[in-house]
């Protein structure tokens, strides 16, 4: 699979020319399973789409990271937002860079939220923006105080998943986890993971 034939899920080829600029062509393997699971709404050979959570498991850069970045955008162009979820402030401002450097040109409003930008806690309450970059502490306050700011949300990418099996930072994953699922408004859950082993994705 190629990303020009991401045409087919509804890509537009304003974002297909971004991606192949910078992943090349060729997708790896682990984003064309993903894909054929469901991560851009439309199972390979379906023709009904169907929201798909889904948990990413492959080692460090086997391209789990791009499978979030595709969810997200397939998000956009259905008017809906994306929260990406990050346990540290590092990998949260590096992942943001990206992204705004990649999607920002294109007119989407991306935000970084972390306590290092106190500017942006209105705008992310406020649902001012397209993408939102924040960690885990960050998503859990919004969501304890309004809980309904998930309406716009399409999708919460999470990543580190593994993090919730630890002391501290575990419990409040699995706080914010139990907020999203037992809403009302149900958004697509992306989450992902670092393993030792072959790559995998599973929908459910």
């Amino acid at each position: 699979m190629k990303v020009s034939d991401l045409t087919k899920w509804g890509i537009p080829q304003r974002i297909i020319e971004v991606w192949q600029k910078r992943q090349g062509e060729s997708l790896l393997p682990v984003q064309i399973k993903a894909i054929r699971k469901g991560l851009l709404g439309l199972k390979e050979d379906s023709v009904e789409s169907s929201k798909v959570n889904m948990l990413i498991s492959a080692p460090t850069s086997a391209g789990k990271s791009f499978c979030a970045e595709m969810a997200a955008v397939k998000a956009l162009t259905e008017q809906k937002k994306s929260i990406l979820l990050f346990p540290l402030r590092s990998l949260a401002e590096e992942n943001f860079r990206l992204i705004e450097s990649a999607y920002g040109p294109l007119g989407v409003k991306s935000i970084i939220v972390t306590s290092d930008h106190p500017e942006n806690d209105q705008l992310f309450r406020e649902g001012k923006y397209d993408m939102a970059v924040a960690v885990y502490e960050k998503f859990d306050l919004l969501l304890t105080t309004a809980l309904d700011s998930l309406a716009n949300i399409g999708l919460v990418v999470i990543d580190e998943i593994q993090t919730i099996g630890e002391p501290g930072r575990g419990a409040l994953l699995e706080r914010l986890l139990t907020k999203v699922i037992g809403s009302d408004y149900k958004p697509v859950l992306v989450c992902l993971s670092a393993v030792i082993g072959d790559s995998a994705a599973s929908a459910g």
